[in-house]
């Protein structure tokens, strides 16, 4: 996906640098419109060295409507996350039904990922170790958070400074 010649993180600025450059020209830009990325990517791709966006190994696999295959291409953040069911909502009322029932149904894990937080899974073992996470029912993949959520911060551990957001 990346030029030969140039680092990720020195892609990454371009882009960025690019992005910043072409907002300030174009400031009424309607970013609903494909028109508007089309012409950001042509510029982009030219700065980056590339003849045309058919280069690109996400172009090429969206144009197939391999979507799939093209977002994994697109990943620029690790997203091995873990869901964890949150005391919020209707998600307390899932949790207590887990408890009673043991399971729940297809369309209620569904539903549970409404009340759900991820987290990144150095931040779920660390609070599985602290109790701060539970497995209810041994075998069933579904995770409850323990300690205080607030639906502005997310789940929060006991001090301010050590938070999983």
């Amino acid at each position: 996906m990346l030029s030969r010649f140039m680092s990720s993180s020195r892609y990454f600025a371009l882009a960025a640098r690019k992005t910043e450059e072409f907002l300030n020209r174009f400031p009424s830009v309607a970013l609903d419109d494909p028109v508007t990325y089309a012409h950001y990517f042509e510029e982009f791709y030219r700065l980056a060295g590339r003849a045309s966006a058919d280069n690109d190994p996400v172009v090429q696999l969206s144009s197939t409507f391999d979507f799939p295959a093209a977002a994994e291409q697109c990943r620029l953040i690790d997203d091995n996350t873990r869901a964890v069911l949150v005391e919020w909502g209707e998600g307390a009322d899932l949790i207590a039904k887990l408890q009673r029932e043991r399971h729940l149904t297809g369309d209620e894990c569904r539903h549970a990922q409404r009340f759900s937080v991820n987290l990144y899974e150095s931040e779920f073992r660390k609070a599985q170790a602290s109790g701060a996470v539970h497995q209810p029912v041994p075998d069933f993949d579904l995770w409850v958070w323990k300690g205080h959520y607030d639906p502005e911060l997310g789940a929060v551990t006991e001090t301010d400074a050590d938070r999983c957001i």
